[in-house]
């Protein structure tokens, strides 16, 4: 008698623009006609550095560890702005984002950072950064 390979389905792992304005990176698990249901939702804040031709993206949990219960949300139609797929390397780095954030159950700081100035502050304290232009990681 053979056996059945067992075969797992990719994850859908894409880019969120929300009307709020946030961009997220999210697995999307549910699509119905009024919403979507993403796992592990992870809040990007983008920085453009002109001058040394390089992007930095900076991930954290969407969803506040600690207070809300569990790493789903539903999001409704309404308040998507656009959906697109990502790169590989940036689904890399955002499955590893979601090891730390979520397994380990680490505090992620940098919440309420809008310049990279905040965040170059926060150094050392569980924030990491994606150098695009290198493609690797940073603290």
């Amino acid at each position: 008698m053979a056996t059945k390979k067992k075969t797992t389905k990719p994850k859908k792992v894409c880019f969120i623009r929300l009307l709020s304005g946030d961009d997220l990176i999210a697995e999307i698990i549910k699509k119905t006609a009024d919403l979507f249901v993403v796992k592990n939702p992870m809040l990007i804040l983008n920085h453009l550095e002109i001058e040394e031709g390089r992007q930095t993206l900076v991930m954290y949990p969407w969803i506040p560890q600690g207070i809300a219960l569990g790493n789903t949300a539903e999001i409704k139609i309404e308040n998507l702005v656009m959906i697109n797929d990502i790169e590989p390397s940036i689904q890399d780095y955002y499955e590893g984002m979601c090891e730390l954030a979520f397994a380990t159950k680490s505090k992620i700081v940098g919440s309420t950072a809008t310049k990279m100035s905040e965040l170059e502050e926060n150094k050392g304290k569980n924030i990491l950064a994606f150098d695009a232009s290198k493609k690797k990681d940073f603290n």
